[in-house]
Formats: C-alpha cells, structure tokens, sequence
C-alpha cells in the first residue's frame, strides 16, 4: 500500500487535525459525581469555565505577562501541550481517552495534569468557579508547569 501509493500514505502520516477549543473540549471524557446532586452542579461549572477559558484562548483572548513584562498571547497548542505533552493531537489519535476528575476532597491543591494517562483533575474549590478566576489559576498552573516553553 505504502509503496503504490506514497502520497497519499505521506498524506495520512502527517495530517495535522486543526485545533479548536470544541475539538479540546469533546476530547474528554468526564467522570462526574451523582445526577442532580450539588457535587455535580459544580462540577459541571467547572467544566463550563473550562470551556470558556478555551473559547478565549481560541479568540487571543487568554494572555499574561511574563518575567519581562511582555504579554504572551496563549494558543489552543500551548494548552493541549499543558494537557497532553504534545502541541498537536496526533494523526492517528490518541492511545487512550483523555479523562477529567473532580477532587472535592483537598479542594485546596491546585489542578494536576497527568500527560502520561492524559488526565486533568480539577479541585473543586471557589477558585475555579467564576471564569476571570479560572483562567488565572489555569494560566498559573501552565506555566508553574515543567518546560513550559513561553515562561
């Protein structure tokens, strides 16, 4: 197959899916707490926070400052390099679900990403609940994160 049709092979081995913050968002699977409980109500405002700080970032809207005083606009690649190691999702997909967790328990630690099983875990605290602090404690956690490359 490869060597009848060398194009088109070179074509499927190296098609970039476009980033969009919808495309970020329907990756995950969610695993959320009981139907109709409070636990749930948040948790499902998170993830709408979670959805508009994409929705920004899709737009340019999402930026900080860096040690220099220059502003850095932050990309879709630059969140799902945050999220999964990789500032595109590979051609073939990824090897497993990514999954997003809800820790009502130590509400006090910060968001944890796991690139290794493709995992976000949001604690749930006052923090994550309203969007304008959201996005900055999701910015705060990119970029405490390891070789974040626009520090």
């Amino acid at each position: 197959m490869v060597r009848k049709n060398p194009n088109k092979m070179k074509e499927e081995f190296y098609r970039i899916k476009m980033l969009s913050a919808t495309s970020i968002m329907e990756m995950y699977q969610y695993t959320y707490s009981e139907d109709g409980s409070n636990k749930k109500n948040t948790e499902e405002q998170i993830v709408l926070n979670f959805n508009e700080f994409l929705i920004d970032v899709e737009g340019g809207e999402a930026s900080y400052k860096n040690e220099s005083k220059e502003t850095i606009i932050l990309t879709l690649g630059d969140v799902l390099a945050f999220l999964t190691g990789g500032d595109v999702e590979p051609p073939q997909g990824f090897d497993c679900i990514p999954k997003c967790f809800f820790n009502h328990a130590e509400p006090e630690r910060k968001l944890e990403v796991s690139t290794c099983f493709l995992s976000i875990t949001f604690p749930v605290h006052a923090s994550l609940m309203t969007a304008k602090t959201f996005n900055g404690e999701f910015i705060y956690a990119m970029r405490s994160g390891f070789n974040f490359s626009k520090s």
